[in-house]
Formats: structure tokens, sequence, C-alpha cells
């Protein structure tokens, strides 16, 4: 099995639903030890963070990113302003990123280019850990 089709299969576990909040979570029958726990687990900083909404979404955009071919290039960060910012907003662990997006452009960029950096930082460090799982 290469990579796409490891891909396209653990992609399979994940649904998204939208009670009580929309999400992507790990279908029920997936749920607990397992290969879907494993990959969460990854995507999670190997446990270093906490389950987070926006991990989730990063995790499946990884797995489509890399079944459909596109590698990393196929990440793109939120193009909404409020996407953004709610993106910040949801932990201050992201702040992290918001300061190594703003070292690493400086002020070559306006802030909206640089929370989108900042988030796609993010984006990046959820594909390696899936691209490495996988």
């Amino acid at each position: 099995m290469d990579n796409t089709e490891k891909a396209e299969l653990a992609r399979s576990w994940f649904e998204y639903v939208s009670e009580p909040r929309e999400m992507w979570r790990v279908k029920d029958e997936f749920r607990g030890d397992g290969p879907a726990h494993d990959l969460s687990y990854a995507a999670h900083d190997n446990g270093e963070t906490l389950p987070d909404d926006y991990r989730y979404q990063f995790l499946v955009d990884a797995l489509d990113a890399i079944s459909n071919e596109n590698g990393a290039e196929g990440l793109e960060p939120d193009v909404y302003t409020s996407g953004l910012t709610e993106w910040l907003n949801s932990s201050s662990a992201r702040v992290f990123y918001l300061s190594e997006a703003l070292n690493a452009w400086g002020g070559a960029v306006d802030g909206f280019q640089l929370l989108g950096q900042a988030q796609l930082q993010e984006m990046l460090e959820v594909y390696l850990e899936v691209e490495k799982w996988i």
C-alpha cells in the first residue's frame, strides 16, 4: 500500500459533525486504541498539545493533501481574517506560531499575511507529523 492509499484509508477514520458544534473527529467505530488514535496522537504533537478542533482539521487537510498527491504545497491558511483571528484566539499556545512567522517574515508582510503564515506553520507541523506517521 502506497502513501496515497494509506492517507485515503486514514481519512476514512474521521468524520465532520455539526453537533454539538461543527468539528472533525474520529468516527465512533475507530475510537480507543488503534491506528486512528495513534495518528491523532501524532497530529497533536505526540501528546504535547491538547485535542483541538484546529488540529483535527489540519490532520484531515494533511491526509487530503497526501492522498491527492499535492504534498505540503496543497495546504492553505484561512482566507478570512475572522477565521485567522479565531484560530489565534483558540489557544494561547498559538502565539508561538505568530512569533515564529514574525521572526521569519518580519516587516515584509502585513498583519493578515502574518497571521496566515503563522497558521500555515502549524498546518505544516501537523502535516509533517502525519507524513511521518504514514
